[in-house]
């Protein structure tokens, strides 16, 4: 497709293929499989992680048998893929909000915590030596906080132009 779509390809590469042709119905199928596939493998690892965290500390679904502790988490997850994918139906905004509740802690604070817990430091003491640690952490928050505002922003402001989740506007 990238070679196909010249100097100045589409932002969505499919729109390169033209309608109405075998092409674009194959490429359709094979992008139907492309995501099938990597939903249920995320899902297995994400689904597999929750029970572990989730069953031990819920008394009536750890007393489930393991088949029906699966289909109720795998349930769930697809309800909550769901919801979200529908709620804020523009892909933009969903990678932006996603990468501005993630970027932040996994580029600037778990590093950080990384670095202090190998070299045996206390994570957290009122000190004039950890004041760089608390400027981190002051400065990660407010960044993550106000690219979050931005993202739901862009979000309301799309809700607004195009309706709401759900709607059929």
């Amino acid at each position: 497709i990238i070679v196909l779509a010249g100097p100045n390809p589409p932002s969505f590469l499919f729109d390169a293929i033209p309608p109405g042709t075998l092409n674009r119905r194959i490429a359709g199928i094979l992008l139907w499989g492309h995501v099938m596939v990597s939903y249920a493998i995320n899902s297995q690892a994400i689904c597999a992680s929750l029970e572990r965290l989730v069953s031990p500390r819920i008394s009536w679904l750890d007393s489930q048998t393991p088949p029906i502790r699966w289909l109720l988490l795998t349930g769930f997850l697809a309800v909550l893929a769901y919801t979200v994918a529908n709620a804020i139906p523009f892909f933009d905004d969903l990678v932006a909000l996603i990468g501005a509740m993630t970027s932040v802690p996994l580029t600037l604070l778990l590093p950080a915590l990384f670095w202090r817990k190998q070299g045996h430091y206390p994570l957290w003491t009122p000190t004039w030596d950890s004041l760089p640690s608390w400027s981190l952490l002051v400065y990660a928050t407010l960044f993550m906080v106000t690219a979050s505002v931005g993202s739901l922003w862009s979000i309301r402001q799309d809700w607004a132009f195009h309706g709401a989740p759900f709607s059929c506007r």
